[in-house]
């Protein structure tokens, strides 16, 4: 903001005033109208400028460049209009080098003259009382304060315009719908021009006559003076625009089932509800199965879901819009598809929209929703979709699947709850994807350069690779290789990596990797429920050292594995791979164990069964 502050500074100086700290007595400062006028949206494309070039950025080109070329900074400052209101005020020609806009900071401010042809200042100040009762200019007001809050600018103000496609969800539905009509060729001056015929239509007698009549029918109708803002149903609706849009991504008009996900990247919630959606597929077949991604477009594992599963995009739509209006748009999609289940995995957005049409959904479909395990913050309190949504949400789902009994108890014993709520919350035990036909050889030949241990997935804080970069340290004779990328987080900083360590990149399966030639996987995790990954690995036969979090307790124990009681401490990682490396044929007896427990445990058709079970309990209820 400093450099900001100083290209105002240059400009007032270059139009021959001292810039004012504040305005007082009622007097108008033209420093801040500067800033309160500037519209970046506007300006970025009047001036060809990039649409990421942030805001502060597009204001300081406007003061220090865009200004000396007569550049607009608003579609709600037009020179030619302000020129002719200028003129007729009795106000001086622009000078040598002067624009309308220094004119306007110059002379017009003072004067109060408005430089567009948008806004009604005698309306605006008849309308909102309360700006005129404090003698405040009803145009700087709109500018400050009146565009933000809602307030209408003039007699049939619309608010009207494909609200999702600017950049800033935050921008006032006012300017949104001014520059989605002047996208479309509507100048300032078309907009007025519609504006005055609207008023002409008020005051005619044809539309007195229609009025009378009417209020002969409802007497609540009140008088056509009363009328100062006029909608254009369906239209008028700020989310009109985004239906339409919606429903040409659709295939369909109607879904039985309806997948909501966040996205698809390389996480274990992403990978759970591509299962979740094959499972769907396999036990109800004939059913048609809509996925949702509602917060980005990645969707990078296809093969995780059916083939030919049906999926769209609302992404841009929700980052445009807001929380609040992305809300309503999927509240309205879900009652218009009429699914008679909706599965929500890690979706934020739906979450919002069970904790606030919960009743109304519920009432019309059956509600359920995954909840992994807790997230944590960086001092260890819990947060995530279970401290924000569940309490809330819960009486009006119809199930809750976990992928860990831990989860579920934990649910239970935080919340007290009841066993009608109880039994609500269903443990899936999350499928294996394929079974492998092969298993870790403990016998394989190993590398004579030093033992191998293998570590792969997200590189975000919850999974602690940072502690993976220590443990590598403190065990120069022990090289590991780690497969993943950043999903969730920035890339974390864990400084130099030790010549041991080495970063392989993102992987698809742990089939991928090079089991034979590893001693044993390293799993470290801050929280967690039931891993995927730890699944999959278990399956095949690979000694591991786990931390002893959440979940993870009901896939890797004592007897089949090696738990790290402590996930924060290094050292304990370190001596429980020393043991591993030191007996091999006790990790081959525990490698053992954990497939033959994971094999039993993770079946498809034990998931099937169970989910299967689910579904059915909520049709006997």
């Amino acid at each position: 903001m400093p450099a900001v502050k100083r290209a105002v500074h240059r400009v007032m100086r270059l139009i021959g005033r001292k810039p004012a700290g504040s305005a007082g007595g009622g007097r108008s400062d033209p420093d801040t109208l500067a800033r309160a006028m500037f519209l970046a949206d506007h300006y970025r494309r009047v001036a060809g400028l990039p649409d990421d070039l942030p805001d502060d950025d597009a204001f300081r080109h406007f003061m220090v460049e865009g200004s000396a070329r007569g550049l607009e900074p608003s579609p709600l400052f037009d020179a030619p209009f302000y020129l002719e209101a200028a003129s007729a005020a009795g106000l001086p020609a622009c000078g040598p080098g002067e624009n309308a806009f220094r004119h306007w900071l110059s002379h017009g401010v003072e004067r109060r003259i408005v430089p567009t042809p948008v806004f009604d200042e005698a309306f605006y100040l008849e309308i909102h009382k309360d700006v005129s009762a404090a003698g405040r200019w009803g145009f700087e007001h709109f500018l400050k304060y009146g565009a933000a809050e809602g307030r209408i600018p003039s007699a049939g103000a619309s608010f009207v315009g494909p609200v999702w496609r600017s950049r800033r969800p935050d921008l006032p539905p006012f300017y949104r719908a001014l520059l989605s009509q002047m996208d479309a060729g509507a100048s300032a001056e078309d907009h007025a021009a519609r504006r005055a015929r609207e008023r002409e239509l008020l005051a005619s007698p044809a539309f007195a006559e229609v009025l009378r009549q009417a209020s002969d029918l409802e007497p609540e109708i009140g008088d056509r003076l009363d009328t100062f803002a006029i909608r254009r149903p369906p239209s008028d609706d700020l989310l009109y625009h985004a239906h339409v849009d919606l429903e040409g991504r659709l295939a369909a008009r109607r879904y039985d089932i309806l997948v909501v996900i966040p996205f698809c990247r390389m996480g274990g919630a992403d990978l759970t509800a591509g299962l979740l959606t094959q499972a769907l597929r396999r036990l109800r077949p004939d059913d048609r199965i809509l996925v949702l991604r509602t917060d980005s477009e990645h969707f990078e594992r296809l093969d995780w879901f059916p083939a030919g599963v049906e999926t769209v995009d609302l992404s841009d739509m929700t980052r445009a819009i807001g929380p609040d209006g992305s809300e309503r748009l999927l509240y309205t999609l879900l009652t218009g598809l009429r699914p008679h289940s909706v599965f929500n995995v890690n979706s934020r957005l739906l979450w919002g929209a069970c904790r606030r049409y919960g009743r109304q959904l519920a009432a019309r479909m059956d509600l359920y929703a995954y909840l992994f395990c807790w997230d944590r913050t960086p001092s260890g309190q819990r947060v995530g979709f279970a401290s924000a949504f569940f309490s809330e949400a819960l009486p009006n789902l119809a199930g809750v699947f976990t992928d860990s009994d831990f989860m579920r108890e934990d649910l239970t014993g935080v919340y007290a709850l009841p066993p009608a709520y109880r039994d609500r919350i269903v443990t899936l035990a999350t499928p294996l994807r394929l079974v492998p036909q092969t298993s870790w050889d403990p016998n394989a030949p190993r590398d004579a350069n030093g033992p191998l241990i293998l570590w792969a997935g997200r590189f975000d804080r919850q999974k602690r690779f940072d502690l993976v970069v220590r443990i590598a340290a403190a065990m120069p004779d022990v090289r590991f290789a780690c497969w993943g990328k950043p999903v969730l987080d920035d890339p974390a900083d864990a400084g130099v990596l030790p010549p041991n360590l080495a970063i392989q990149g993102p992987f698809g399966s742990p089939t991928e990797l090079p089991l034979q030639a590893a001693a044993g996987w390293l799993y470290t995790s801050a929280w967690d429920g039931r891993p995927n990954m730890l699944v999959e690995v278990g399956a095949l036969g690979i000694p591991v050292v786990a931390s002893g979090v959440g979940g993870v307790r009901e896939i890797v124990g004592p007897d089949c594995g090696w738990v790290v009681e402590d996930p924060d401490d290094a050292d304990a990682y370190v001596a429980a791979l020393r043991k591993l490396l030191a007996d091999p044929g006790e990790a081959a007896r525990r490698a053992a164990r954990l497939r033959s427990r994971v094999l039993e445990r993770h079946r498809p058709e034990a998931y099937d069964a169970a989910l299967a079970e689910a579904l059915a309990r909520r049709t006997r209820a």
